[in-house]
Order: structure tokens, then sequence, then C-alpha cells
């Protein structure tokens, strides 16, 4: 897909990721701003507490494809493994259960349906990462408006099954601006996550945000695993880094 206007996944016969082909440099700098530190002291209360006290902690995750590793090279490099990770290094007393129930290629809707036989399944959690929004905002997807009524209803599922549950809401970030299935609007799903984790009382990581600064100095291709809709390692990144300003 790379340097491709205007097209169709849909039109090509063979996978399109482009992993294989990426080289990756790390490299420190001093001088870069692509996050802001926003510490949830009240959506993560309890969280912090338990983390601090040690003994087992369980996290569920929950999303599409992105937040069940998509086309992360190895798993290690997936975003929910890397923020858990974060999370192990900063308590060391917490024993950390990282299970993932997503569902590649849904939406919000498919989130709320699939409830029972997917989030539900894990029983009693600590911490809760929802995050959906790629797939909604596809053509004939869900609006800004039901997305947003869509995921408060899923943070009053997950209430309902983990109520000692901190949550965490995630927003997405822009596909490939060439991509003709998207509706290019990624910015409004944006803010309805963060307008439902305001009216839910939960955590808000600001993943488009992140990704825009991001784009202001690389191009879409260095980010996207598959030129279209996945973010590479350096994209899961980005999420861990989201995930990480919110102070814990």
């Amino acid at each position: 897909m790379y340097g491709m206007k205007d097209f169709d996944h849909r039109t090509f016969k063979e996978p399109t990721s482009n992993v294989p082909f990426f080289v990756w440099v790390d490299y420190q700098s001093s001088d870069v701003d692509l996050w802001a530190e926003s510490a949830e002291e009240t959506a993560l209360a309890r969280t912090k507490q338990k983390l601090g006290q040690g003994g087992r902690f369980h996290v569920g995750t929950y999303g599409d494809s992105i937040t069940a590793g998509g086309e992360a090279s190895r798993p290690h490099y997936a975003f929910t493994n890397r923020y858990a990770d974060h999370l192990r290094s900063r308590y060391p007393k917490a024993e950390i259960i990282l299970r993932d129930v997503s569902i590649p290629g849904k939406t919000s809707r498919e989130g709320i349906a699939l409830f029972a036989d997917k989030l539900a399944t894990l029983g009693q959690l600590d911490l809760v990462l929802i995050g959906f929004g790629m797939n909604d905002h596809n053509r004939g997807g869900a609006e800004p408006e039901e997305f947003k009524a869509n995921l408060v209803e899923l943070v009053r599922l997950t209430r309902e099954q983990s109520p000692e549950a901190d949550i965490i809401l995630f927003s997405a970030f822009p596909p490939n601006a060439e991509w003709k299935q998207a509706t290019h609007r990624m910015n409004e799903y944006a803010d309805a996550t963060r307008e439902a984790a305001q009216a839910t009382s939960c955590a808000y990581a600001d993943v488009h945000g992140v990704w825009q600064r991001v784009l202001e100095r690389k191009d879409q291709p260095s980010v996207l695993a598959n030129n279209i809709n996945h973010p590479n390692n350096f994209g899961h990144w980005l999420y861990h880094k989201a995930f990480a300003a919110l102070g814990l």
C-alpha cells in the first residue's frame, strides 16, 4: 500500500503488512514533547492503592484488533504488554495478570453484544482498558454520538461485572488519509471517547493527541504497520506512552 492514493485494500488478494520491511533504531532525544503528564488521581485512585499494596492485580483489555496487538512484530511490543511491563517496573510487589479478550474487526456495537462472552468471562478485574473507534469510524459505522453512548454502556456493563475496577478509555489514531474505507473524522471519535470518560468518571488515555503531535514530525507510513489502520511497533509504543502519561 506504500505510496498508493485513494485506495481500497479489499482489491488486494495478498496480505498487506509492511512489518518485514521496517528498520528500527532506538535513540534518546531531549528535544521532543509528544505527550503531557495527565495525572488521573481520582479515576485511578483504587488502582494506585492496590498496586502499592502488592499481590495479584488483574487487568482486562477489550477492544478491536489494535488492542489485540494488531501487527506488533512480537507480543512484547504490543502496547498492552508494554503498559503491563511499565506497571510491573513501577510496582514490583504487585503480580500483574494481563488478559485480553478483544474482538478484531469489530466495533463498539459488537463490543456490547459480545460483552457477556468476552470481558465478563474474565471475572473480577482490578483495571480495565477499553478501546474501540477504528472500525466504528469507517463508512457505515456508528456516528460519534452513538459511539459515545456505546462506550458509556460498556463502562456500565464493566462496573456491573467488576464494581471495584478502575477503567481507562482510550482513543484511536487517524488511519491512512488515502484509505477509501475511512470517514477520516477520527478527531470526532476521539472527542467522543474523552467525553464518555468524563461522563463516567473514567480515566482517558489521549492516543489521538499523541499521534497528531507525532505526525508533525513523521509521515503516516512510518507509524502504520499495514499502511492502513494498524500501528507498527513504534505506534504501539506511542499507545504505551499515552497510558504512561496517566501517571501510574
